[in-house]
């Protein structure tokens, strides 16, 4: 998995964020969006319930929904779930779709808590960052 350049402009990226625990994201999510007033539907993606956690963590990976849009990396990011993609000619639009739907909102709180974080000098201790940490 080669990593590309960073985008352009604006503040410089720290290290990806480490990846969020893939056993309680689903609970987090699914939170998440109910403290909204709406309810997470795991997507259906080649024939399979989507793997909310793994999109989440490669996307993040990416520098985010933005870089990821930027740079046309939607396939790459289809790729690292391990399906077969042959014929699956819409799979990178349907994956972008279903960030967008159950991911894109909760990827913008989670950096919003994030930036919080730092600036109110947090950081000490051990441990992920605060989406890692936080309870919605």
């Amino acid at each position: 998995l080669g990593g590309g350049g960073g985008g352009g402009g604006g503040a410089p990226k720290g290290p990806p964020p480490p990846p969020v625990d893939e056993t309680e994201f689903e609970g987090k999510l699914r939170r998440f969006h109910e403290s909204r007033g709406g309810h997470l539907k795991i997507p259906v993606f080649c024939r399979g319930p989507l793997d909310l956690a793994k999109v989440f963590n490669e996307v993040r990976k990416r520098d985010g929904y933005e870089e990821v849009c930027r740079h046309k990396r939607w396939m790459d990011v289809c790729r690292t779930l391990g399906k077969n993609l042959s014929g699956q000619t819409s799979a990178g639009f349907q994956m972008r779709r279903n960030y967008e739907t159950c991911l894109l909102e909760y990827e913008k709180h989670c950096r919003e808590a994030q930036e919080e974080f730092e600036a109110g000098g947090g950081g000490g201790g051990g441990g992920g960052g605060a989406d890692e940490n936080m309870e919605v």
